[in-house]
């Protein structure tokens, strides 16, 4: 059955207020379940509310392009903005290159250029391919003749 908007908000609070402690576990719980159900956009909400950055991580991987390509800019924005609070960009420099990517198309120069820096630099430390490296750095930097964002 689907469960009503107000009931789950009232279930949430009340979980939060008297017991704090297993709000987490059950968050985690949802989100798990609801990646095996096949149901990311509700696992990842669950995911991040455990405060599970890898879960998180793997999820927003799978998400992000598609839901940037379909119009839900304010959900990658607010994806992003709270992996940044949570890890070093440079950890996962594929997402970090990609959020670069997202940052450029919205025009954002500064932030564009914080994930990107934190995107080669995790390049730099991985121990992957030379020739996979080479041709994400060249991705990320584009060809020399790319125009640029506007500042």
């Amino acid at each position: 059955y689907v469960m009503n908007l107000v009931l789950r908000r009232v279930l949430r609070a009340d979980i939060e207020d008297n017991d704090p402690a297993s709000a987490s576990t059950v968050h985690a719980r949802a989100a798990e379940w609801f990646e095996t159900q096949d149901q990311p956009l509700e696992a990842i909400g669950h995911a991040q509310s455990a405060g599970d950055t890898e879960r998180f991580i793997a999820l927003m991987s799978g998400l992000v392009k598609a839901r940037y390509a379909h119009g839900h800019v304010a959900d990658v924005l607010l994806w992003m903005e709270w992996l940044e609070s949570q890890v070093p960009l440079d950890r996962y420099p594929q997402l970090a290159a990609l959020g670069a990517l997202v940052h450029a198309q919205e025009g954002n120069v500064l932030r564009m250029d914080k994930w990107l820096s934190a995107a080669c630099d995790g390049l730099a430390d991985e121990d992957i391919d030379p020739s996979a490296q080479t041709r994400l750095t060249g991705w990320i930097r584009g060809p020399p003749s790319s125009p640029t964002v506007a500042r």
